[in-house]
């Protein structure tokens, strides 16, 4: 939309003709460029990722920022190369900057000098700062006086054609000018040839250290976004509440025989709604708690009872799983005021579900085992969905008369139960193997999809050729659709992947065993966490890959 004033520093969508909208920044017009055309009202844009300047209408500028969904739009049918992916990159920081100074107008050291600075002499001649899809014109604009690489460089030299997209044939031309104008024409087809329309980039002639001058152009230096601040962020759509009501077909084929023993439920989370809902269409009796207590809402309609604390479950059930995300969580439920310790008797059983460390679970055995209780350590794998069927996997350790008494529990939302032994502590140590071995097939398969993408190849074909070898699993089919997909719905949050890769070098470090691919899936992880993605599905890595 177009504005009557724009102020100096305001980022934008500029379109120039025969192009796509661009990312750019209203820009004080440097003394090179050309005076714009009078017939309508023009503004001067500073291109991002190219670093080009070029006078813009009024009506072919909209701001930047505004609207998210327009912003989300215009990147998604912007140019495939790799420099709109920089600039679009590069406008995100800047806005934040921006926004963060008052709106005030943020110099880069990729830009000209402004009116006053100290030019070459060479610097007053006319001409377009940009090189467009019908005229080639190659202004002349001062390098930055110190570069990043720590060389200086000199002016570059404009090139006016005699005809329209062809070079002047003028004798006088020296070889260097010709040889640009070569590369600049080679680069032009090549573009057309891969159908790649991007604003044009201005060729630049440098000096070396002993001031003669190198016939290569000038490489771009691309400011990267700081790491604190997130770009293209992907907002993750609301996750559907749970069908209390409905009976999945895994539960029905498993035709389970209730137990008569009252089952008590710590915490309604991912994992722990499945659970209960599954307890309760297989026909047990359960009572719930959790902190957020409009979550129970809707189970308590289904059948359910409630609980103010967890003491409160403990003495009221015979049998307590317990389904938190964290092992502080864990210990909080348990060592915690009104927690389980204070309503644990003679002969209670507590069963831990939680993916935890190996301690944590030992040391909430003995506390429980020192009140008299009997105690159960069987975190399940699995997801979301899979809770909700009924097919988790289950690794049990501790007391076996408990293990045997979750029987039917245990198969009304698992699809396999094994009973690993008495020592507690393995069962835990394996969960976490296994959340080792998906967590780095996840970041995997998002650095192979990423490379994909970065070769501008398709993703389908990808899946496709995948599907049809021995490495095609549900687990890996559903991420690679989460991925094309591209909203990152909930099925295992990102930082419970993180938690449990954390965890498990935990038990490698104790173990002295060294590992090397583990702990690069961990930084992936911590790297999109920090940027936000905690909340969304674990494939959600592929976002911070894909650059």
């Amino acid at each position: 939309m177009a504005s009557e004033s724009r102020a100096i520093g305001e980022p934008v969508w500029a379109r120039m003709k025969g192009y796509k909208p661009w990312p750019g920044k209203i820009a004080a017009p440097t003394k090179g460029l050309k005076d714009p055309p009078k017939t309508k009202k023009h503004f001067c844009v500073f291109f991002f990722g190219t670093f080009n300047y070029s006078w813009i209408p009024e009506d072919c500028i909209s701001q930047y920022g505004v609207k998210a969904e327009e912003d989300e739009k215009l990147v998604k049918t912007g140019p495939k190369g790799v420099k709109f992916k920089e600039a679009v990159d590069q406008i995100a920081s800047y806005f934040a900057d921006w926004s963060d100074a008052g709106k005030s107008d943020i110099r880069l050291p990729e830009e000209s000098p402004a009116d006053g600075e100290e030019k070459d002499d060479d610097s007053k001649d006319d001409g377009s700062s940009v090189v467009g899809s019908e005229e080639l014109n190659t202004s002349e604009t001062k390098e930055p006086k110190k570069r990043k690489s720590g060389s200086s460089t000199g002016p570059a030299l404009k090139i006016t054609p005699a005809k329209r997209g062809r070079p002047s044939k003028r004798e006088s031309i020296d070889d260097e000018i010709a040889e640009i104008v070569e590369r600049t024409n080679e680069i032009k087809e090549k573009e057309q040839q891969e159908n790649l329309r991007v604003p044009p980039v201005i060729l630049k002639k440098r000096k070396s250290e002993n001031g003669s001058i190198l016939k290569s152009p000038a490489p771009v230096i691309v400011p990267k976004a700081p790491p604190n601040k997130p770009t293209e962020y992907v907002p993750r759509p609301p996750t559907p509440p749970l069908d209390v009501n409905e009976v999945s077909d895994v539960l029905k084929s498993k035709k389970v025989a209730a137990s008569q023993l009252k089952i008590g439920v710590l915490g309604l989370g991912n994992i722990g709604q499945g659970v209960v809902k599954n307890l309760l269409k297989s026909g047990h009796s359960v009572m719930v708690y959790n902190r957020t207590y409009s979550k129970t809402k809707e189970f308590v309609k289904a059948g359910a009872s409630k609980a103010t604390t967890p003491s409160d479950v403990v003495q009221a059930c015979d049998i307590v799983f317990c389904c938190v995300a964290t092992p502080e969580a864990s210990k909080e439920v348990v060592f915690g005021q009104w927690g389980v310790l204070m309503g644990m008797k003679q002969g209670k059983g507590y069963v831990e579900m939680s993916t935890i460390d190996p301690d944590t679970s030992r040391d909430i055995n003995d506390a429980i085992t020192q009140k008299g209780g009997r105690y159960l350590e069987a975190p399940v794998c699995g997801s979301r969905s899979l809770a909700d069927k009924g097919e988790l996997v289950i690794n049990a350790c501790g007391e076996k008369s408990l293990f045997d008494q979750c029987e039917s529990a245990f198969t009304s939302f698992g699809r396999l139960c094994m009973y690993l032994g008495e020592n507690v502590g393995n069962a835990s140590k394996m969960n976490l193997f296994m959340s080792m071995l998906s967590g780095s097939m996840t970041v995997a398969l998002a650095e192979a999809m990423a490379l994909v993408d970065a070769s501008e190849m398709s993703h389908k074909d990808f899946v496709d050729a995948l599907e049809a070898t021995n490495m095609a699993s549900p687990f890996v089919l559903e991420k690679c659709k989460t991925i094309i997909d591209g909203k990152y719905a909930l099925e295992t949050p990102l930082s419970h992947a993180q938690k449990d890769l954390w965890l498990a070098l935990q038990v490698a470090r104790q173990s002295e065993v060294p590992l090397s691919v583990t702990p690069a899936a961990n930084s992936s992880f911590e790297n999109a966490r920090r940027h936000g993605y905690a909340d969304h599905d674990a494939a959600a890595v592929y976002v911070k890959i894909r650059k």
